[in-house]
């Protein structure tokens, strides 16, 4: 994998986790913690081992009587486009072979919803899932031919709407 494209969904992923974060803060009127003034990290000082950036995953934080989105890091195994209807379709699968089982229960749960994802430009693309039932832990995105879908073997990040609480 490119490690530019490593990069930058690290960067965009830790960006709407300050974004998140500030107006979980602002809503709640209560500041952001602080760092703290031990040498040890928190995780350290609460008495857990620290996580490895390689595991640790950045989790967007709700809005205050929202539920959060969900997000999985996902890969395009092939994309196709058509003219007439003008619609561009994307099998994919997870990235990480540590999301597959989360993968699967979202695409169970979230069977033709609209979902979001974002591609290596940065830009946010509405798109309609639908699991594929005989792939499994595969999906299928449709999208409109004008948006930016991914290319064939690029990765991006999957949307998926809020949990309906009831």
């Amino acid at each position: 994998m490119n490690p530019s494209k490593n990069l930058s969904l690290l960067l965009l992923s830790a960006a709407v986790l300050l974004t998140s974060s500030a107006r979980v803060s602002a809503q709640t009127n209560q500041p952001t913690a602080a760092p703290q003034s031990s040498s040890k990290p928190a995780a350290q000082a609460a008495g857990r081992p620290p996580a490895s950036s390689a595991t640790a995953t950045a989790k967007p934080l709700a809005t205050v009587g929202q539920p959060a989105a969900r997000y999985v890091n996902c890969h395009a195994l092939e994309t196709h486009t058509n003219a007439q209807p003008a619609v561009i379709v994307v099998v994919f699968t997870q990235r990480d072979k540590t999301d597959h089982a989360r993968l699967s229960d979202l695409l169970k749960e979230s069977d033709s919803a609209a979902v979001e994802l974002r591609t290596i430009d940065g830009k946010w693309h509405k798109a309609t899932l639908v699991r594929l039932r005989t792939c499994f832990g595969r999906g299928m995105l449709f999208l409109a031919a004008d948006s930016g879908a991914p290319h064939d073997r690029e990765n991006f990040l999957l949307r998926f709407p809020p949990k309906k609480i009831s």
